[in-house]
């Protein structure tokens, strides 16, 4: 913006200006015929004058870049990796793993790992109210899937060696008992894969 002394706005001080320099110019030629002052006020001088307080108003009422804290932008490179957030981990108060198996013309649920490590077709006790994860692993080549149905919930299949799926699920205020899981696949249940899934009382 241009400085005033005596604290008026650009625009004033421009006029200002203009004012001063056609006054001075009124002085200089007052000896001069009226006609001949008015074309001066109109000369080369007066227009270039003009111009360039325009110039100085337009300037002065354009917003200027603030670059007092042009230091404190950082600019972020587009190609710098965004870290993903990772999901929160769930606790299952129940895990299992099953993997299927074909011997001596039928067909299996066998237990990996813990208490049901090599059953065949094991029991999976669980509690009321338990957050339960029951992984389903091809063991076979064969296509397999793993049904509750009075939770009416069912895995996706596994159809090669080494395949897996999972079930997660929450027993609820399911009454304590026996229930059945089975492979839904035609003919499969008949040839022996199903098991029972138990809900036992709490041991708290």
């Amino acid at each position: 913006s241009i400085p005033d002394p005596d604290g008026d706005s650009p625009l004033l001080a421009i006029l200002k200006m203009v004012c001063f320099y056609k006054v001075g110019r009124s002085d200089i030629t007052s000896d001069l015929p009226l006609k001949r002052n008015a074309k001066m006020n109109w000369s080369y001088p007066n227009v270039s004058l003009f111009i360039l307080a325009v110039t100085m108003f337009l300037f002065a009422c354009t917003p200027q870049a603030n670059v007092e804290h042009a230091d404190e932008l950082v600019e972020v490179p587009s190609d710098v990796p965004v870290e993903a957030t990772p999901e929160p981990s769930v606790n299952y108060d129940a895990e299992f793993t099953l993997k299927t198996a074909a011997e001596k013309g039928k067909l299996l649920y066998i237990g990996v790992g813990g208490d049901i490590d090599g059953v065949i077709n094991p029991d999976l006790i669980v509690r009321p109210g338990d957050i339960v994860r029951i992984v389903l692993v091809d063991g076979d080549g064969m296509p397999h899937d793993l049904f509750l149905p009075d939770w009416d919930i069912k895995s996706d299949y596994v159809v090669k060696i080494g395949d897996e799926k999972e079930l997660v699920f929450e027993v609820g205020d399911m009454q304590l008992g026996s229930y059945v899981y089975y492979c839904t696949v035609p003919g499969h249940r008949q040839a022996g894969q199903e098991g029972k899934l138990i809900v036992a009382e709490s041991q708290d």
